[in-house]
């Protein structure tokens, strides 16, 4: 079971790992050493989740990833203890890589790095060694997908994140395969290899990040940049020269760890040590949001926004909230109280 300890107008840590707004308007915030806490709006309050019992399945430390179902569970990845589901009436959870747990059986993988969930109700989940697990709605299993059973899919076993489309079309980040889709109408995958994803070098790359945008325009974060992948051209170009103008200077890397659209349909870039960047497709202008424009985070690892626009991000210094008609930004960090 999980327990809310005292409230309190602190976070649990600094390390934000990731973040998720619900249909409440709460914030739940994974750490990479504290587990979980939710932010409540109403009272600007933190509600630190921890585990009443111990053994034998501990409530993870490092969360990698978060998501909601349609059922109202509350799903969370780790880095080092696999998948759980969180339900909220009860206040108790399943354990995924528990092969007694009574909500559905065949991960056993413990690294985690995202976990995803579609319009249809499907789970994805991503492993670092064993390539993909898919719980269909109403399953009760989990379907593994890998080098072994799709070769010529997957040259290694390290799947990143996910994205959906607007036909429906799941999109796959991975380390060392480069980018991947499935087509659910032919439960198909397909490797994309087209001559400017291998001009650009990344039919091999690692893929840290995928948007599937409200535009269809497939946006990949990696550890050389942004890139854009045009699915009906097959097309792949770089929009690093546009954060480059910005930085003012030409780099080799940037390496990217969040990708998020907002309600307003701009891009939001979450970076390792250049803040984040905000595109506007409307007016095709970027922005740049760093420490001499009051963004507190140096490190961008997560970013989600609340139904009344608020945005939310979550990095190695803290967590931040971004009211855009204020243009106001505040840092919550460990030391508040």
């Amino acid at each position: 079971y999980l327990s809310k300890s005292t409230d309190s107008f602190s976070i649990a840590s600094n390390s934000v790992w990731s973040i998720f707004s619900d249909n409440e308007d709460r914030v739940w915030i994974g750490y990479y050493d504290k587990g979980l806490d939710i932010y409540d709006p109403r009272h600007f309050k933190f509600n630190f989740l921890k585990n009443i019992i111990s053994e034998p399945n501990p409530f993870p430390k490092s969360i990698s990833g978060i998501a909601k179902d349609k059922n109202g569970l509350i799903w969370f990845s780790s880095i080092d203890q696999g998948v759980y589901a969180y339900d909220q009436k009860k206040e108790n959870y399943h354990y995924l890589n528990d092969p007694k747990n009574k909500l559905a059986r065949g991960i056993n993988s413990y690294d985690i790095p995202s976990l995803y969930i579609d319009k249809l109700g499907n789970v994805w989940v991503a492993s670092w060694y064993s390539g993909i697990y898919l719980l269909k709605n109403g399953s009760d299993r989990f379907i593994n997908f890998n080098k072994k059973t799709h070769p010529k899919i997957f040259k290694s076993n390290r799947i990143a994140s996910f994205s959906e489309d607007l036909n429906g079309k799941i999109w796959i980040g991975t380390f060392q395969s480069g980018l991947i889709s499935y087509d659910p109408i032919s439960k198909t995958f397909t490797k994309h290899d087209s001559p400017s994803i291998r001009e650009n070098g990344l039919n091999r790359a690692n893929i840290r990040k995928v948007l599937a945008d409200s535009q269809n325009k497939i946006w990949l974060g990696t550890r050389q940049g942004v890139f854009i992948y045009d699915k009906k051209t097959s097309a792949l170009k770089s929009f690093n020269f546009r954060i480059q103008e910005l930085l003012e200077k030409q780099f080799s890397e940037i390496v990217i760890f969040s990708l998020y659209e907002d309600l307003n349909k701009k891009i939001w870039i979450g970076t390792d040590g250049y803040g984040a960047f905000c595109y506007n497709p409307s007016d095709d202008s970027l922005e740049w949001f760093n420490n001499n424009n009051r963004m507190p985070l140096v490190t961008v690892n997560s970013i989600t926004q609340t139904n009344d626009g608020t945005h939310w991000f979550g990095g190695d210094e803290g967590l931040v909230r971004f009211d855009p008609s204020l243009d106001e930004f505040k840092l919550y960090n460990s030391s508040d109280g």
